[in-house]
């Protein structure tokens, strides 16, 4: 696959229409910085704060159980979610990113 770099989709905002239609994508992408960044510190902090200081702790457990038992399926293919995949938020994402791929060869369907 070849990876096209479209510089004039990326230009710098210059009437209200587009600086309005840029906000979303840059809105999207700083979300998703931040979450990559900071996301499993707070998760872990979140977990330590509910097994220790409340008493939720049994929700940690019931997670931990979960976690163990969802161990293998990354293996299997994964797991699809729809409502996941129809989030706005995708569509914001990759308007962020301007590049368009170009398919030069087929690719094995049966290989994940």
């Amino acid at each position: 696959m070849i990876i096209k770099h479209h510089a004039a989709n990326h230009a710098v905002p210059s009437s209200p229409a587009n600086r309005r239609d840029s906000f979303a994508p840059t809105l999207a992408a700083a979300c998703w910085f931040v979450t990559l960044a900071f996301g499993g510190t707070l998760c872990l902090a979140a977990i330590l704060y509910l097994t220790f200081y409340t008493r939720l702790w049994w929700l940690t457990l019931l997670y931990g159980a979960f976690i163990f038992y969802d161990r293998d399926v990354c293996n299997k293919g994964g797991r699809s979610s729809d409502w996941v995949r129809r989030w706005a938020w995708w569509s914001y994402l990759r308007d962020y990113f301007p590049l368009k791929l170009v398919k030069t060869a087929d690719l094995d369907a049966s290989r994940n």
